[in-house]
């Protein structure tokens, strides 16, 4: 038998393909598990189920493209890396956002981080954030200064502080509200709106609100809409 390299060569092809069925088929080098890091609110499995990488092979995954579809799939993470080592471990870690407030509009609610950022609500949420806007119209849109490169962003800063400030005056059974009109505000238990524009000057306009409300209770007259968007120009109605 004399060798010559065609020989060697076919040897050396069949070799690396016997070598390569093995390493895609043998159970070591198959994922089974993801690890996730950093989840709160959501768990492993829900990660799991959008991968749907079981049983696959280690050499078969490609980290940029699982980081792209998780970041996709759940808006929720600020930051998401994945390493992939041998023998079949996948290492997922994230940042979660957490919801500070929820907007509720047109039947559909989302929650809201501290830097404007909206993600939907899971099944497995425990409670939620506290504070709830119920809104008659969409948001104000985003400064365009304020917006990074490749974010979805749906409230500005500016826009979450003045609803943290507003809500906490609320008083106890009113509900915040928004309407693109008028502005922040709350409808009071007793069925008028008050609304605010927005967190300016907030103090001086809670105390011309409590003005107008003592001296329309004198009068005996119970308002619709109460607006103090304009503190020097302030205004109710009887009807909306």
């Amino acid at each position: 038998i004399q060798f010559g390299w065609r020989l060697v060569s076919g040897l050396m092809v069949v070799s690396l393909s016997i070598l390569l069925y093995y390493l895609w088929t043998l159970p070591t080098f198959q994922v089974s598990e993801i690890q996730v890091s950093g989840l709160t609110r959501l768990n492993m499995r829900d990660v799991n189920t959008v991968l749907n990488i079981n049983n696959q092979p280690i050499f078969a995954l490609d980290a940029d493209k699982m980081k792209q579809k998780i970041s996709n799939a759940f808006p929720e993470f600020s930051k998401v890396d994945v390493k992939l080592g041998l023998p079949n471990v996948v290492q997922v870690d994230v940042v979660e956002r957490l919801p500070l407030l929820k907007w509720h509009q047109e039947g559909r609610t989302v929650l809201v981080d501290a830097n404007g950022f909206s993600f939907p609500e899971r099944e497995l949420e425990e409670s939620g954030p506290a504070i709830t806007v119920e809104a008659t119209s969409a948001p104000p849109a985003v400064p365009v200064a304020e917006i990074k490169e490749g974010s979805m962003q749906y409230l500005s800063v500016d826009m979450v502080s003045a609803i943290l400030s507003i809500s906490a005056q609320v008083p106890q059974g009113a509900t915040l509200i928004y309407d693109s009109q008028h502005g922040l505000g709350w409808r009071e238990s007793r069925g008028w709106a008050v609304y605010f524009g927005d967190a300016r000057d907030i103090d001086m306009k809670l105390n011309v609100y409590k003005a107008i409300l003592k001296k329309l209770k004198k009068e005996g007259i119970t308002p619709a809409l109460i607006s103090v968007e304009y503190v020097h120009a302030p205004y109710y109605r009887l009807e909306q």
